[in-house]
C-alpha cells in the first residue's frame, strides 16, 4: 500500500524546500534594458535588481522567483516591519534615495511601486 500526499502536505514540502535555500548576498547584477528614467538617474540603472536581491535576502525567497509586480502582502507575505527593513537596506546601498513617508509606504503595494517611488523621489531631489 503506497502513501499518498495531500495538497497541503505538498505545499508544506515546497515551502520547507524554499525556506532551506541559501540565498547569496552578492547576487550578480543582471543586464537590464535602460529606460529614459534610468538614464536620468545615474547609479539607479540596477535598482530593480538590487531591490529583488534585498527582498530575497530578507524573506528567504529565491531571487529568481521574485517579480517586481508581486504584491508584497498578498503574494510575498511581507508585513509593514519587513517593508521598513527592505527599504532601509535599499537606502543603505543608495543614501541619495528619498526617505519614504509612512503614509506613502502604506499605499505602495508592489515592489514596482516602491521602485517607481524611489526613482521619482531621486529625480525630484536632483531637480
Amino acid at each position: 500500500m503506497t502513501a499518498q500526499t495531500t495538497g497541503s502536505e505538498q505545499s508544506a514540502a515546497v515551502v520547507a524546500e524554499a525556506a532551506s535555500v541559501t540565498v547569496p548576498t552578492n547576487v550578480p547584477e543582471q543586464a537590464v534594458d535602460a529606460t529614459p528614467d534610468d538614464l536620468a538617474s545615474p547609479g539607479l540603472e540596477n535598482l530593480g535588481d538590487e531591490l529583488l536581491a534585498i527582498v530575497s535576502e530578507k524573506t528567504g525567497y529565491p531571487a529568481e522567483m521574485l517579480e517586481l509586480e508581486m504584491d508584497m502582502e498578498a503574494d510575498l507575505g511581507i508585513d509593514s516591519i519587513k517593508r521598513v527593513e527592505i527599504l532601509g537596506a535599499l537606502q543603505d546601498q543608495h543614501p541619495d534615495l528619498p526617505e519614504v513617508e509612512t503614509e506613502a509606504l502604506a499605499e505602495l503595494r508592489t515592489l514596482a511601486q516602491i521602485l517607481d517611488y524611489m526613482k521619482d523621489g531621486a529625480a525630484a531631489k536632483k531637480a
